[in-house]
Order: structure tokens, then sequence, then C-alpha cells
């Protein structure tokens, strides 16, 4: 019994890949997060995906273009991308299904150098308190602490902002939502 259900679920998820590489296959995949190819909405691409009667098929009306399931219209690249998160103005991308897993770890890099960062400024500031002054830096004593506080704060502040946006990213992975999913609930 147990050897039965195993067949029929490799044979599901055998369907399953089937069917979403037919979908790659229609829908071809850019580098722009999941961007959708602007302008094929048109009747010979609309009857080369072979419809069955009565499927519908969704045009996005600003970029002309044959919206997916999933899909978001985004208002600065003037794209439509599949599983549009949001987009970042930090990478100057959307962040969608093609390179949100590059988003995950450019964040979870940015809170590690941030650490990181942070822990170095306090040891050297603990550095610098039980040595000599000199030795510790070409300003003086009061200017060093300043910068060094300065430093503390900004390295802790990146490391929280980037490890609560990795983390919104992470539940938004396990969760298979997004942003803007999130947004109209």
């Amino acid at each position: 019994m147990v050897r039965i259900e195993m067949e029929n679920l490799l044979e599901m998820m055998k369907q399953l890949k089937e069917g979403k590489e037919e979908r790659d296959r229609k829908f071809e995949k850019h580098d722009r997060g999941g961007a959708v190819p602007q302008g094929n909405a048109t009747k010979e691409a609309i009857q080369q995906l072979g419809l069955r009667e009565g499927q519908v098929v969704y045009k996005c009306p600003k970029c002309c273009c044959i919206k997916p399931e999933r899909a978001h219209h985004c208002s600065v690249c003037q794209r439509c991308i599949r599983k549009m998160d949001h987009h970042c103005p930090w990478v100057n991308n959307c962040v969608g299904e093609n390179n949100q897993k590059y988003f995950v770890l450019f964040t979870f890099y940015i809170a590690v150098i941030s650490a990181h960062a942070f822990f170095l400024a306090i040891s050297h500031f603990i550095t610098c308190i039980n040595g000599d002054w000199k030795k510790c830096s070409s300003h003086s004593p009061p200017a060093t602490v300043v910068l060094l506080l300065l430093l503390m704060f900004e390295a802790l502040l990146f490391a929280i902002f980037t490890l609560v946006m990795f983390g919104t990213q992470v539940q938004a992975i396990w969760n298979d939502e997004t942003v803007r999913k999130k947004q109209k609930k």
C-alpha cells in the first residue's frame, strides 16, 4: 500500500514538473526578477499558448503583456513581474520569482557584515580603554570615542534593519506569500 502511494506521489511530482517546464517555455524567463516580456499580448502569441476553450488569459493594460498567475505590474520598472514581492531601491530592481534567493542572501550578508563591524568597534573601544590612547588612534580620545560610538550605532542599526528584512523574506518564502499578497489581506 505504501509503495502504491509512493508511486502515485512520484507520478504527480513528474506531472507538476512537466507543467512547470511548459509554463516556463510559454513565458520566457528574463533576468529582471521574473519580468514578463513586454508587448507579448498579440493574437499570435495568445494562439501559440494553446489554450483550452473558456480558459482566461489576463492582459496588463499598462505594458501590454500576457499576465501570468501571481504577476504584478511595477510602476518603477514599468513591467509585470512574476511573484513580485517589492521594488527594492537598494538593488534598483524588483524582487520577484527569479531573484528572491539573491535578495535574501544579500540581506543576510549585509546583516552579518554589520554585526561584524559592531563587534569590531566594541573590541577596538575596549582595547583603547585598557591601553594607551596614543597607540589606539591618531585622533584625540574624545574624538575617537565619538567616532566609535557613531560606528557602533550605525552598525547596530544596519544589522537590525537587514535582519528584519531577512526575517520577513524567509517568512514570506516559508508561507509562499509576497509583500503584495500580505498588503491585500
